[in-house]
């Protein structure tokens, strides 16, 4: 019996870690919180407040002739509220019953199921994120939590936390370039890259090119969710695509905008089935769900136009960040802090960040730790930097016997250099 409910238990702390894996996550920019965060949060607000309207309130009222009784007006609301409704300008006469409608409205009905299914999309691409990130051994969230407040606990819990991320860096590194070392594994890396461009754990960029991919994947939703609300909410081919636009300018002008999509006032036409007779009737309908549905979609077509924006835009700051050049200028800004690294460094200091940067940390490094610093602070950022820089410098002397860099530099600045390196050596043991 006890066996069993350890089993149990067991199996339903494993269910509730997994589930923990897609709760709120910070190992991520603004731009992804903007689309799988604020925009499902929105969406599933939006949500409660259609089926609020339909499921509560009277989403369509019809006006029927005088002879219905109150029970015939209450099976024509419903009928028509099942069935498609259909648009047609009040200058206009409407054609018989037989003869095909121009404007259907039939989506008011699947609002709150459409909103549902779009936030589902805009979350998708961060759980491909969560599922995949942690495979090279860099678990990005969980040191964005551990150091997420540090500057207000005790100096001996920040240093222990400090060096146990430094050692989780160091040993997810080391497992990358030993893992890269096996002749199987060189081999590949030689076909690759004279095939293709190399992508990998083996390569160190397993994580940039994972998150290179999660960001096309939130631009192409984004692209995706209009053209879905295209489709969904009107036949016409360019219907909702500039919708936003011509609101805008509707206000400008002082004019009320187009219906056509959202028309508040639609006719329906259904039958009667009396003995042996059946009967057409057309009545007047009001909507008044669709005072909601066009605020919530203009609000949508102008959010999700400014998240496809910032998307692109921090698509390309990333690759922009990419370059080997850029990484070594933002580990040396930090390195320079700390005076590792000389305000005006030489050849051999330039050298050594270059080999920290494209040896050592190599591009998953240089991503987690900018993932790192947007998420906590410089001042977090800085010490991890510095102290991953001790390890890098420790090993080489461990290898060498000889402190690193200590030829070129003379007098009190060799004597206080290797000091510095004494000092930050016995502080990462």
């Amino acid at each position: 019996m006890a066996e069993g409910l350890s089993y149990s238990m067991s199996g339903f702390l494993e269910a509730v870690s997994k589930v923990s894996k897609f709760s709120l996550r910070w190992d991520d920019d603004f731009y992804d919180r903007l689309s799988h965060r604020y925009t499902v949060v929105t969406c599933a607000l939006f949500t409660v407040i259609v089926s609020t309207k339909q499921y509560v309130g009277d989403p369509i009222s019809c006006w029927c002739p005088a002879t219905f009784t109150e029970a015939m007006i209450e099976y024509t609301n419903h009928v028509c509220w099942i069935s498609n409704t259909y648009f047609i300008p009040m200058h206009e006469v409407p054609a018989k019953h037989n003869v095909p409608r121009d404007v259907i409205i039939g989506y008011y009905q699947w609002v709150p199921l459409m909103l549902l299914l779009q936030s589902l999309m805009f979350y998708l691409p961060s759980v491909v994120w969560a599922i995949n990130n942690t495979r090279p051994g860099l678990d990005i969230n969980r040191m964005v939590l551990l150091v997420s407040g540090m500057d207000s606990i005790n100096p001996d819990i920040r240093d222990k936390s400090i060096k146990f991320i430094c050692r989780h860096f160091d040993l997810a590194l080391a497992y990358q370039r030993e893992y890269r070392q096996s002749r199987f594994r060189q081999c590949l890396q030689c076909l690759s890259r004279n095939i293709c461009f190399p992508i990998g754990r083996i390569y160190g960029n397993y994580l940039t090119s994972l998150y290179i991919f999660v960001k096309l994947l939130f631009i192409a939703n984004a692209f995706g969710q209009i053209w879905i609300m295209n489709k969904f909410l009107t036949s016409d081919r360019d219907g909702y695509y500039f919708y936003g636009i011509e609101v805008v300018l509707a206000v400008f002008r002082n004019n009320q905008p187009d219906t056509k999509i959202f028309p508040r006032i639609t006719l329906c036409d259904f039958k009667i089935r009396q003995m042996q007779n059946v009967h057409d009737v057309t009545v007047q309908c009001a909507l008044p769900v669709n005072l909601f549905n066009e605020k919530i979609y203009t609000y949508l077509w102008f959010h999700i136009s400014l998240v496809l924006i910032l998307s692109v835009y921090g698509l390309f700051t990333l690759l922009w960040q990419l370059f080997s050049v850029n990484c070594q200028s933002y580990i040396t800004k930090y390195l320079k802090v700390l005076y590792k690294v000389r305000q005006q460094g030489g050849v051999i200091e330039v050298k050594s960040v270059r080999n920290f940067v494209d040896s050592y940390l190599r591009p998953d490094g240089v991503f987690a730790l900018r993932v790192i610093s947007k998420n906590t602070n410089d001042i977090v950022t800085t010490e991890i930097i510095g102290a991953l820089y001790d390890y890098y410098c420790k090993s080489n002397y461990q290898s060498t016997n000889k402190p690193p860099y200590i030829k070129q530099l003379n007098g009190e600045d060799r004597e206080l250099r290797h000091d510095n390196y004494k000092r930050s050596a016995i502080r990462t043991v």
